[in-house]
Parts: C-alpha cells; sequence; structure tokens
C-alpha cells in the first residue's frame, strides 16, 4: 500500500480488501446515510469530518480494522491534514533531524562491463584493496551510496580518498533535506568536499526529483591495475553498474561534464583554515552574528548555546582555560569579548522570533558536567553555580520576553547529535553538536545559502518539533528552573 495515501485513498483500499461496501460500513458506522462517507473515500471532506470518522471508528476498531490497519489510517490522516507536498517534505525533515536508521536498505545491482554484482556492496568491495579512491558524485538522494563510501572511510583510512559531490538542489525543501540527510554520515571527514547549486523553477507539480543520481568512481589498486565504475542510481533500492579495468579518460570527462552542469555551485562546506584558536573563534563568531542580527532563528541543538550564557560567565570561564596566559586588554580579548557581547545582546533585543528547541537529556547532561553544546576545545567546564546562573537567566529571559522561546523535547522524540539553525531569509547552519570549535585542526560545518529551505525548516519547528514534540513553553521553563534549584540545592540533576 502507497504510504503517501490520503485518508479517503487509504480507506478505499481497506474496505476493498475487506470486501466491505460503503453501505455497510454506514450501517455499522451509525451514519444516517451513505453520502457522508462516500465524500469522505473521495477526499471532498474538511479534516475535522476525518477526525469524527475515526472516533466513530475507535470503539468499533477491533471488529473492522487490525491495529496496523488502523495504524495506516492514521498516517493517512496526516497526508490529509498536510497535503501531500508538506508530507513528504516533513518527512524528509525527519530523516535529516530524527535519531532513527535512514538507510535505504539493500540496494540491487544490474551489471554491465566487468562487474557481475548483483547489490551495490557487492560491487563497491573492489574499494576496499585501492591504494587511491576518486569519486565524483552527481547527487544522490539514497543513503545506501553514502553507506558504501562511510565503510571505505572507515576501513581504510591509509588510502588516499577524493570525494567530490555536486547537488543540483531545487526549490523543494524535502528535496534538500534528504538529499543532506543522505550525506551526513560523510559530511564532516577531510576526503568529502560538497558543491550545490540552486536549480530553481525544476521542481514538477508532482515534486518528485527528476535530475540524474549518478557517480563516477576511479580505483587504482595496489597492485598498479586500475578499476572505473559508473553507478547510477535508480527508484526503488535498484542501481546501474558499468565497470571497467581501463578508465580511458572517462573519469576526466565526467568531472568536467559534472563541473559545466553545476557551474556557479556554492560550497557545501564552511571549511575554517587551521589558525590560532582565538582568531579562529572571532571568525566564526562574527559570521554568526552577522547570520542572526536583527533576524528571526530556530535552532535544534542538544543543550544550551553560547549566544545564551551572559558575557561575564562565559568570560570569566574562557579566561580560566583557553584565554590564559592574555591580558585583558589584548586586542584579541577584546575582539572576542565585543563579538559575544552583540550575540548575547541580539537574542535578547531584537524583536523577531528566536526560538531554541533542547533535549531534556542534552540539558541534563549539562547539569551534570558542566559542557555545553558549544564547548570550545580546551575550554574548562563551568562550575555547578555557573550552570545555575546560566538556566536561570535563560528561565527568566524567556519569561520577559515574548519573542524568545525554549522548548524542551519529549523523551520520545529522538533526534540527532547536531545543531540545525534557520536564519529567516538567508539559509540554514547544520553542524555536529559538540563539535569543540576545534579551528587549530580545522573545523566545518554546513551551510546552504537557500531562504526558501529556511522558512520551511521555520516551518516545520512550528508544526512538527514545537507542535507535537516538545513540552509547552511554560513547562519547558519550568523544567530549566528546576535544574538550576536542584544545582542550587546541590542535589542530583
Amino acid at each position: 500500500m502507497n504510504e503517501e495515501m490520503t485518508f479517503g485513498e487509504c480507506l478505499t483500499e481497506l474496505l476493498r480488501k475487506k470486501h466491505i461496501s460503503t453501505a455497510d460500513l454506514t450501517r455499522r458506522m451509525n451514519y444516517r446515510s451513505k453520502t457522508s462517507l462516500t465524500r469522505l473515500l473521495r477526499d471532498e471532506v474538511r479534516y475535522a469530518s476525518i477526525e469524527d470518522f475515526m472516533g466513530r471508528l475507535e470503539p468499533v476498531s477491533a471488529w473492522l480494522m487490525t491495529g496496523e490497519e488502523m495504524q495506516k489510517l492514521r498516517d493517512a490522516m496526516e497526508v490529509s491534514r498536510l497535503g501531500r507536498p508538506r508530507y513528504r517534505m516533513y518527512k524528509e525533515m525527519w530523516r535529516l533531524v530524527g535519531e532513527g536508521d535512514s538507510a535505504c536498505g539493500e540496494v540491487l545491482a544490474e551489471g554491465f562491463g566487468a562487474t557481475r554484482a548483483r547489490t551495490l556492496h557487492e560491487a563497491t568491495q573492489v574499494w576496499a584493496d585501492a591504494d587511491r579512491v576518486e569519486l565524483v558524485i552527481l547527487n544522490s538522494g539514497c543513503n545506501g551510496l553514502f553507506s558504501e563510501i562511510e565503510e571505505l572511510l572507515h576501513n581504510r583510512p591509509d588510502a588516499d580518498i577524493s570525494i567530490r559531490h555536486y547537488l543540483t538542489v531545487q526549490e523543494s525543501p524535502g528535496d534538500v533535506a534528504g538529499q543532506l540527510s543522505a550525506l551526513m554520515s560523510v559530511f564532516h571527514h577531510p576526503s568529502y568536499q560538497g558543491f550545490y547549486r540552486n536549480c530553481k523553477g525544476s521542481v514538477p507539480e508532482t515534486g518528485e526529483r527528476i535530475e540524474s543520481q549518478v557517480a563516477a568512481v576511479r580505483a587504482q589498486m595496489k597492485n598498479g591495475d586500475t578499476v572505473f565504475q559508473i553507478i547510477t542510481m535508480q527508484s526503488g533500492n535498484r542501481c546501474l553498474i558499468y565497470e571497467s579495468a581501463r578508465d580511458n579518460e572517462m573519469m576526466a570527462f565526467f568531472r568536467r561534464m559534472v563541473e559545466t552542469i553545476c557551474e556557479g555551485a556554492l560550497p557545501l562546506k564552511v571549511q575554517y583554515p587551521e589558525q590560532e584558536l582565538l582568531e579562529g573563534l572571532i571568525v566564526i563568531c562574527q559570521r554568526y552574528l552577522s547570520c542572526e542580527q536583527d533576524r528571526a532563528t530556530f535552532c535544534l541543538a542538544p543543550n544550551v548555546c553560547f549566544e545564551l550564557i551572559p558575557f561575564e560567565i562565559l568570560y570569566r570561564v574562557m579566561f580560566d582555560s583557553v584565554m590564559e596566559g592574555y591580558s585583558p586588554d589584548d586586542q584579541k580579548i577584546l575582539r572576542l569579548s565585543e563579538v559575544h557581547k552583540a550575540r548575547y545582546s541580539n537574542v535578547h533585543a531584537k524583536k523577531k522570533p528566536t526560538v531554541f528547541v533542547f533535549s531534556w537529556s542534552g540539558l541534563q547532561e549539562f547539569a551534570r558536567t558542566g559542557r555545553t553544546t558549544d564547548h570550545v576545545a580546551g575550554m574548562r567546564c563551568f562550575t555547578p553555580e555557573e550552570r545555575a546562573a546560566i538556566l536561570r537567566d535563560l528561565a527568566e529571559k524567556c519569561r520577559e520576553n515574548v519573542y524568545l522561546g525554549v522548548y524542551i523535547l519529549k523523551p520520545e522524540a529522538r533526534v540527532r547529535g547536531m545543531t540545525l539553525t534557520s536564519y529567516s531569509g538567508l539559509g540554514v547552519y547544520l553542524l555536529d553538536a559538540y563539535t569543540q570549535y576545534d579551528v587549530v585542526n580545522g573545523h566545518s560545518e554546513a551551510f546552504i545559502l537557500m531562504p526558501g529551505f529556511a522558512a520551511a525548516l521555520e516551518e516545520f519547528f512550528r508544526d512538527e518539533l514545537i507542535g507535537k514534540c516538545t513540552y509547552s513553553e511554560a513547562e519547558s521553563i519550568e523544567m530549566l528552573a528546576s535544574l538550576a534549584d536542584a544545582l542550587d540545592a546541590g542535589g542530583a540533576v
């Protein structure tokens, strides 16, 4: 059964399989006439009528539907409530932020040329014996290919591996989220380089992706031989694979073809060069400030971000660790202090929605350890007194400021360890939680400069995360205050 059926389509299919007529269902459900049910089956009713039907069905469901069939109807209710395009978009957003397994399963292969592989996994085993592997990828929203690349990176840390990935992202936010979720397992590896080009106006009414999903691979074997592969991903967890013992300059041709298609593409990865710690932090914080200033922001993170920490507390902690040995009048200290004061003030002064969604386990971890989502490499942990002061300040500011909102995820809402921030009218930042901003050894983040994706992510925050998966704002504020009280009392948190 199609998992994107509307309620009317799903109910019609279930009744057909059970050989239940509309007239019979009308009688069993105590409807006066079958007209209302007929309109329901045709999706010609408002959502309230669907809710009314489900309310009538629940008491007699054991005699009409199995538990699995009832769940299909509930899922179909969401399709009808949201509409197919928004339902698909939210589904891809959940793939991006959700903690659950997003792998697409075994990918079956049809081989051509030298390969006889029947699955993508079989075809990629040749990579394991290579000293050098070069991959050029155009799109691919399937996790299967990136799962194979992740295995290669894990098993062959000694190999020379190059991954150049080009995305022709469309205005469809679900498409962007789906492609990002597929590549997150390899994104932060130094071998990965990503680029994206916005192909506005190329989305058909169905919302389906229409561009090619293809990868070219050149593997230089330990014995000097070369293996060249073209992998074309198809729908239904299938792919076509061509393999040859010689590439005859095909790799260079494919690379040039993709670069031409994606001419003008922007880097997906913001890679900060290796540099002195304080200089790097200044650059990063200034970039964040430029995105945050006088702009609505929606942020998903495990716990407290730096822009929410009062300056005097953060300043003291930094001076006890990463700033140790510096004079308070040092230009680096003054510049870093200035940008943090500006970020903290901006959160509380701008009259634009500023929303943070934290996990309860993440906040408890902060209360226990004193390490925040944004903790910098080499920085000491906050003391229990400092943790209490940070949490209490945040709770008080939320009570005072109608534009500032903090929501805590319910335990059943399991999300990835990431920080995901939408900047209204600009784009979206995405990075690993607890990244430590280790600019001394290189630090990277994803930044999608696409206002439409930012707007869709904001909608996802409001409707899905906050609408369904968090405690109320009042409850969340009280939970922050309770953690602060527990820290003050010296009890367990």
